[in-house]
């Protein structure tokens, strides 16, 4: 009952308040004073490819909300212990966008990389896989609850042609 073009228009209106509200968020928990939050996260709402992608191609964008969160889900990995937030973030941005996921994941490790660091500054490379390996675990939990992108494929690859346009003759 709603007319596609505004569908877009509206989704492409609310994933850039939610990445900015997000982005935000994620800074005031790194704490940044609210001015600079204010200041940052007005720069970021009004960034070129922000505001073109979100007017030209929504696809390029879709996924950058669930992209941030992961981000703070990865400060709540290393300040809380909790990782729900992570595996749920990596799974939305692998479904609204599995194509710039792949980004995303990298960022997650590069991101992760850095906070371990920064809690562990005389930290050993053993060290520093070890908590690699363990980050890793609920990111790659995200990308396996994602393939459920997969089962019409398998599906498909499963029962091949049969019965499908068979010609004997």
């Amino acid at each position: 009952f709603i007319n596609m073009l505004d569908y877009v228009i509206i989704t492409s209106i609310l994933v850039v308040i939610a990445s900015t509200l997000l982005f935000y968020i994620w800074l005031k928990r790194n704490n940044f004073s609210s001015n600079i939050c204010l200041l940052i996260s007005f720069l970021f709402l009004c960034s070129g490819p922000l505001i073109f992608q979100s007017h030209r191609q929504i696809m390029f964008i879709n996924y950058i909300p669930f992209l941030i969160l992961g981000l703070i889900g990865i400060d709540d990995y290393y300040n809380r212990k909790k990782s729900l937030l992570l595996i749920i973030s990596t799974f939305l941005m692998i479904m609204t966008s599995y194509y710039f996921s792949v980004g995303g994941i990298f960022a997650f490790g590069v991101y992760g990389i850095y906070k371990y660091l920064k809690s562990e500054p005389k930290s050993s490379l053993k060290s520093l896989l070890w908590a690699m390996i363990k980050l890793a675990v609920p990111i790659i939990t995200g990308v396996f609850m994602s393939g459920i992108l997969l089962l019409p494929t398998f599906s498909a690859v499963l029962n091949g042609r049969s019965g499908a346009g068979d010609s004997k003759g």
